[in-house]
């Protein structure tokens, strides 16, 4: 019986000195070339992004994907990421298809993936909305009240001629 048990103790401690060095050097993170300032639904927002082992070598992967989940919805979509410009870097086109908040991460490739938090989507500006009729009636009005007054700028001038024309010099005093 003490045979059997300390067989299966050596069996134990060598299973998981094999399975040490299996996961060693696995991990990576990623850093974002910068974080969109704001994101509106229904717009590609291109994230680019690098992928580094150890958080130091560039890691060259086959596949990365930037995932989008709502937590409203529970809708997840997946957005491929492709190799541009240094090794280790990668760019993906994300679109949002509706406004709120939506959680992302990255997932890079057999390292696995990487939450960058959440996102506040914004809705997208509707063509007949306020701003965009403020914006109309700004256009409009800015070049009528530059030909008004430069038309009420021409008229003074006029009148100021008509006046020194009209006007007769005082008669000179002999004194």
């Amino acid at each position: 019986m003490r045979r059997n048990v300390l067989g299966l103790v050596l069996g134990v401690l060598a299973a998981m000195a094999l399975v040490a060095p299996v996961g060693a050097g696995g991990w990576a993170i990623t850093t974002l070339d910068a974080v969109p300032d704001e994101v509106t639904a229904g717009e590609d927002v291109t994230i680019g992004f690098t992928v580094l082992q150890h958080g130091q070598t560039p890691a060259v992967l086959d596949e990365t994907w930037i995932e989008i989940r709502s937590p409203e919805t529970g809708e997840t979509l997946l957005f491929a990421g492709a190799p541009s410009g240094t090794q280790g870097h990668y760019v993906a086109t994300v679109r949002f298809p509706h406004a709120g908040s939506w959680e992302w991460s990255v997932i890079q490739g057999w390292f696995g993936p990487q939450a960058l938090g959440t996102l506040q989507v914004a809705a997208p500006v509707a063509a007949g909305s306020s701003a965009s009729a403020g914006e109309s009636a700004l256009r409009l009005a800015l070049p009528l009240a530059t030909l008004t007054l430069g038309a009420l700028f021409v008229l003074q001038l006029a009148l100021l001629r008509q006046a020194s024309r009209g006007a007769t010099p005082a008669p000179a005093t002999g004194d």
